[in-house]
């Protein structure tokens, strides 16, 4: 009521004026809202290219197979040269498949099949593991070690381990549950058993392991420490040549430093009783056989 006697009444202050404003601006109403948006707010345009309507695949009946393709339209010429195919290889003659011919074809020839032994299964055999194949694990070069720093690790779902053997040096890492989870979830005994091989993958290197030592938790079993060891070829070794020792002289250290004196040089004596003839039927007998010596027959 204010409003309306402010409009009507003349506007002959300044004051009046300032509050009929005001009193306009207040009670304005919202702006009727564009394309059938709510509370005024304008409906969100979408771009012509992003919408391309309805799928239609009238293009794909217009569309003629590749010669070397095996997909093919089916039509009825195409389920009548069906029958007429089966229909020979039923009975030769008849290109005409009939509902007897077809049941005595289901009935005679699809029962030899049945005659067959019963396929035996195993009921121990696993269709997503294979005990003899060399599975994946990725792994990461391990950082933090200790007992508390083994433990954070194993907050943040890793298990630690260490690699080592054959002349290498020990290699730390550390693999997350998930990818261990196949070997740990079901048979665990089993499938992480000494002589299991595995490839751990690290930084795109695979290094060939078996699982030798794995500490379990004692009210989960779940492994909280695994130690790998290698399977590959043995670092090589260097073969260390000891330089060749002198000749040490037979018989005690000799205190006579005289003898070797470049004046008084020792002449050995040779042995009398060591003639030539005697060297040489020494020579005949080290080359002689045994029982060509003793005169015995070979």
């Amino acid at each position: 009521v204010w409003m309306l006697r402010s409009l009507c009444q003349p506007r002959t202050s300044s004051s009046l004026q300032s509050m009929s404003i005001v009193g306009l601006r207040y009670y304005a109403k919202p702006k009727a809202p564009a394309k059938g948006g709510k509370k005024g707010k304008p409906v969100k345009e979408v771009a012509k290219h992003s919408y391309r309507g309805p799928a239609e695949f009238a293009w794909w009946k217009k569309a003629e197979p590749h010669k070397d393709s095996s997909i093919h339209k089916i039509t009825d010429t195409t389920v009548t040269d069906i029958s007429k195919e089966l229909a020979k290889r039923i009975q030769k003659g008849k290109p005409k498949l009939t509902r007897d011919m077809f049941s005595k074809y289901v009935t005679e020839d699809l029962a030899k099949y049945a005659k067959q032994p019963a396929i035996e299964i195993d009921e121990e055999f696993e269709f997503f593991y294979n005990p003899d194949a060399v599975y994946d694990i990725h792994a990461e070069p391990r950082m933090i070690g200790g007992k508390y720093g083994c433990k954070e690790l194993r907050k943040q779902n890793y298990i630690p381990g260490i690699i080592t053997g054959k002349r290498y040096p020990d290699f730390a890492v550390q693999i997350t549950k998930l990818a261990i989870r196949t070997f740990t979830d079901t048979d665990q005994d089993d499938r992480l058993a000494e002589g299991r091989k595995f490839n751990l993958v690290i930084e795109g290197r695979r290094y060939l392991v078996t699982p030798k030592n794995i500490l379990l938790d004692p009210v989960s079993l779940d492994p909280k420490f695994i130690h790998w060891v290698r399977l590959c070829d043995p670092y090589p070794k260097d073969k260390i040549r000891r330089a060749p020792r002198p000749h040490n002289k037979v018989g005690p250290t000799k205190h006579f430093p005289w003898i070797d004196h470049p004046h008084y040089a020792f002449e050995r004596k040779s042995k009398v009783w060591m003639t030539p003839e005697r060297l040489e039927e020494r020579k005949k007998r080290r080359n002689m056989h045994i029982h060509d010596y003793l005169g015995l027959p070979r």
